[in-house]
């Protein structure tokens, strides 16, 4: 059976907080990074990536405490009004937490996912 769009998002609802998981692995003792490379290997290949070939995306990586999220808004629409057709085919933007809607997390070309594929991301 296929997950809808409000299966998904109550889904990513019942998710713990950063904080929370993070303060539930540190009493279990176990090794974050051990359990989060096999994680994040299995994440590649869902988007149809080996790891080995991200060295040939063009990723822009924004970090800091403020600004983040319009900083990414802005490089996002330079890069979509000006590169596409010169050197690239999409630009995908990654943003949290969302400001009106989960599906504005993703986006790609500036438009967020659609209730369908955004439906069909991640475990069942």
């Amino acid at each position: 059976m296929e997950r809808t769009y409000s299966d998904a998002v109550a889904a990513l609802n019942t998710l713990q907080s950063n904080s929370t998981t993070i303060d539930n692995i540190r009493k279990a003792g176990k090794n974050p990074n051990l359990q989060a490379i096999p994680e994040m290997i299995e994440w590649c290949h869902r988007t149809g990536y080996e790891p080995v070939e991200f060295d040939r995306l063009n990723a822009i990586h924004i970090a800091g405490t403020k600004g983040k999220g319009s900083t990414s808004a802005f490089v996002s629409s330079i890069l979509c009004q000006f590169l596409p057709t010169i050197l690239f085919n999409k630009i995908g933007l990654y943003t949290s937490p969302h400001l009106r809607f989960v599906r504005e997390r993703i986006q790609i070309n500036n438009e967020p996912l659609s209730e369908d594929s955004f439906a069909n991301l991640g475990p069942a």
